[in-house]
């Protein structure tokens, strides 16, 4: 029995189509905004979980700076007190309303909305990175000055009483 001529052609096809799939699933994807942000909960143990899910072990674990800086395009530019205020609030933001992120990207730039904040991103050298000062409200931004303040002060008062 003699099969139609587009049947014989099925393996050609089928072949081809491989070749095409095994190229596509070599190729690694460009990073998205959203792959930063998913590493900055992964990094908090935040993925998946709510800021009050977690364990008082887990809220006590010390990040990694270096890890951090890589997610964070202006960490360095804070005084280091500032930015872990202000590194907690854009968590804070990402990790309640995780379910719930849309994301827009125009050109080099990106804009993560969580709930009413909007957390800015920039592309360097091919990852996304957030921007904390873009991101973080004038509110908070001055709120970190109190506390900064606040901590330098006691900091000062238990210097003078231990000596």
């Amino acid at each position: 029995m003699r099969l139609p001529r587009h049947t014989r052609r099925l393996p050609a096809i089928f072949s081809a189509l491989a070749l095409v799939g095994g190229f596509a699933c070599s190729t690694q994807k460009a990073p998205s905004p959203g792959d930063t942000v998913l590493k900055l909960l992964d990094l908090h143990n935040l993925a998946g979980k709510l800021p009050e899910e977690r364990t008082k072990e887990n809220r006590e674990v010390e990040v990694d700076r270096a890890k951090l800086a890589v997610l964070i395009l202006d960490l360095d530019e804070h005084d280091p007190f500032i930015a872990d205020i202000y590194v907690g609030f854009v968590l804070g933001v990402l990790a309640s309303h995780q379910a719930r992120l849309f994301v827009t990207v125009e050109g080099s730039r990106a804009e993560v909305a969580a709930g009413r904040a909007g957390i800015k991103m920039r592309l360097v050298d091919g990852n996304w990175k957030i921007v904390l000062g873009e991101s973080v409200p004038r509110e908070i931004k001055e709120r970190a000055i109190v506390e900064k303040k606040n901590y330098e002060e006691a900091k000062a008062t238990a210097a003078s009483i231990s000596q």
